[in-house]
């Protein structure tokens, strides 16, 4: 049922997109429900209970083994500010979903549609549930990002180096200014294409021979398909044709300007570059999540353009769009395709059971 009220609390706030003063206010209301549904949960989120135990470690002085000093920070303020786990997952709430909405809101004033994929998509809103350091690293590199195009190039230093400090991975996001100023779009897929085969083919044994990266053997479990279904896996493929759709629609976009559409057009080819080529490991491909999240500013983008668009064809095109792309991301949300079937189909989070500290 909490799904569903969240569903229906964005789809509201598209509704009001259309009202120039109730639009701000009814965005501002569905980002507050997604905080406050994430901050009461318990239970909720396969990483739930590692988080607890983490929490526990640090508070009675220990150093669990890999924690980054910045959820050394959020343990001891949830300790300091509430005195329990729970503090945890109400702050990451507060700057995972706060810090994504402010910049999708920046960007484009019709961003509830923005937040509707959020929710809507496995990799965004059920993925952040769990893995909560990565998602404060991905909500912080998002608008260091937006720093960057913006011309604010010692912010976009600070906040990459800020996100490195709760996911050592972020450091992926330094590539941002490379993909801001890209412009050939070819000779990206030819690169990111070259590339994905050229690791695909020696993944597995880097992995194995190399005991920096000892502790993603065990995450191989070399599908995507949702419960053994093959048909589930060509929903994936599908997704990945929609998300080139709104690439080429958004690299049209006079409005935008150039860095604004070379860093989403490129950062959306690397993301799909670097699930397909990561796809045996469901801890590796996580990296592409970092640019992922560019779709949802594309949705953005083209909800605003398809509202100011004049002919009727071109409307259509853009609505189209969108709609192809919130229909293929719930169904592999309902899926799960995204993950593997290696028992998740038991997991609080994914058969969308759902309890709260107030239980």
């Amino acid at each position: 049922m909490p799904w569903v009220l969240l569903i229906l609390g964005v789809m509201a706030a598209v509704v009001a997109s259309s009202s120039r003063h109730a639009r701000m206010p009814m965005f501002v209301l569905a980002v507050v429900l997604l905080i406050f549904v994430s901050a009461i949960r318990y239970k909720t989120g396969y990483d739930f209970d590692s988080y607890v135990d983490i929490y526990r470690e640090a508070s009675n002085g220990s150093s669990p083994d890999g924690m980054e000093w910045g959820w050394h920070l959020v343990n001891g303020l949830s300790k300091l500010l509430f005195g329990s786990a729970q503090g945890v997952f109400l702050l990451t709430s507060i700057v995972i979903y706060g810090l994504i909405a402010w910049v999708l809101y920046r960007e484009s004033e019709y961003a509830a549609f923005a937040l509707l994929a959020f929710l809507l998509n496995v990799p965004f809103y059920w993925e952040s549930l769990a893995t909560l350091r990565q998602y404060v690293a991905i909500a912080i590199c998002l608008l260091a990002a937006r720093q960057w195009v913006k011309g604010e190039r010692v912010s976009f230093f600070v906040l990459v180096g800020t996100a490195i400090l709760f996911h050592a991975p972020a450091a992926a996001s330094l590539v941002i200014p490379v993909l801001a100023w890209w412009r050939s779009r070819w000779l990206m897929l030819a690169s990111a294409a070259s590339l994905g085969i050229a690791v695909s083919s020696t993944m597995t044994d880097l992995v194995a021979s190399l005991d920096l990266l000892a502790k993603y053997q065990s995450y191989f479990d070399g599908t995507i398909d949702a419960s053994g279904e093959v048909a589930s896996g060509l929903v994936v493929y599908a997704r990945a044709l929609v998300a080139l759709w709104l690439v080429w629609l958004v690299d049209r976009m006079p409005e935008l300007g150039q860095q604004r559409k070379n860093l989403v057009v490129n950062g959306l080819i690397l993301a799909y570059a670097l699930f397909f080529t990561l796809y045996e490991s469901t801890a590796l491909r996580r990296i592409a999540y970092y640019f992922f999240i560019y779709e949802l500013l594309m949705i953005g983008y083209i909800a605003r353009h398809a509202i100011r668009f004049s002919g009727a064809s071109g409307r259509l095109l853009h609505w189209g769009a969108i709609g192809a792309y919130l229909l293929l991301g719930a169904t592999l949300l309902f899926k799960d395709v995204w993950t593997n079937p290696l028992g998740r189909h038991e997991d609080p989070l994914f058969n969308r059971e759902y309890r709260t500290i107030l239980e």
